[in-house]
């Protein structure tokens, strides 16, 4: 069965009160829904056998590239898929690797006591090679020179790693995920970048946005944009089914609107 995830105008845990403790206490977000399709893109060995999920529009008239980086559930996750697949029917190639390298993603069978050890070796501030391998395989594939960056939950805190070290990445978009606080690279942005949260996830409180704009409006070098959506769990963009009769439908498509925009006005200029 093929599915579109449509967009209006388009084919498309805990409060953290202290870092330290919440750095000792990290739980697993919940799943949320799991979309179940037949796919539209392939899979693929890039960067010397590294996997990847790669969608491309057959039309020649790619807008750019987009590098998708997962949540902790892993790159063969559908519900990812299907967002690499919405890039595509928008004229984007989009291109989803296996950014843990290798190593297992989280299962919802394991015990969150060992949520600890399983971040410490997946640290998202160490996608770089994976970006590179995305980059060199775009470019010999497709041509196509011009990146953007889109994550989500763990992936959306290594986009936004990877906006504050690099500039050869043009734009992203850090979907329900940040880098620490703590950390003296939080405000820098060297290229525009979009950050989308849910204003019903707890990781996500009003305190922590505050910290976020000031420190972005003391450091960023970029455009930025931050948009809170309302009633939205931790996960909503790329884990909820929109469905006919889900009274959050229109909050969804409305991110999902947002991100396919960020993107157009970034990879198209």
């Amino acid at each position: 069965m093929k599915l579109h995830i449509t967009v209006i105008g388009f084919v498309v845990s805990f409060t953290v009160i202290h870092q330290s403790l919440a750095k000792r206490r990290w739980k697993p977000c919940k799943f949320g829904d799991k979309i179940e399709y037949g796919h539209l893109g392939k899979e693929v060995k890039i960067g010397g056998g590294l996997d990847a999920y790669v969608s491309h529009p057959n039309s020649t008239n790619s807008k750019g590239g987009v590098i998708v980086i997962q949540d902790i559930y892993g790159w063969e996750l559908s519900n990812t898929r299907a967002i690499v697949d919405m890039l595509m029917e928008n004229n984007f190639t989009a291109i989803l690797p296996d950014a843990f390298e290798g190593k297992f993603a989280w299962n919802r069978s394991m015990s969150w006591l060992s949520a600890g050890s399983f971040m410490k070796d997946r640290p998202p501030d160490g996608v770089g090679n994976v970006v590179d391998a995305c980059k060199e395989y775009l470019s010999n594939e497709y041509s196509i020179s011009k990146i953007a960056i889109v994550g989500f939950c763990w992936g959306g805190r290594a986009v936004h790693h990877m906006m504050s070290s690099r500039k050869d990445i043009v734009a992203g978009v850090s979907c329900y995920g940040l880098m620490d606080a703590e950390d003296e690279d939080f405000g820098i942005l060297n290229n525009s970048t979009l950050f989308i949260y849910g204003r019903a996830d707890r990781q996500f409180n009003s305190a922590r946005i505050r910290g976020l704009r000031k420190a972005l409006k003391s450091k960023a070098k970029a455009k930025y944009a931050i948009r809170g959506y309302k009633d939205q769990p931790h996960g909503f963009l790329h884990r909820k089914l929109a469905s006919p009769d889900d009274p959050n439908k229109e909050q969804i498509y409305a991110a999902r609107r947002k991100m396919i925009q960020w993107l157009d006005r970034y990879l198209t200029q």
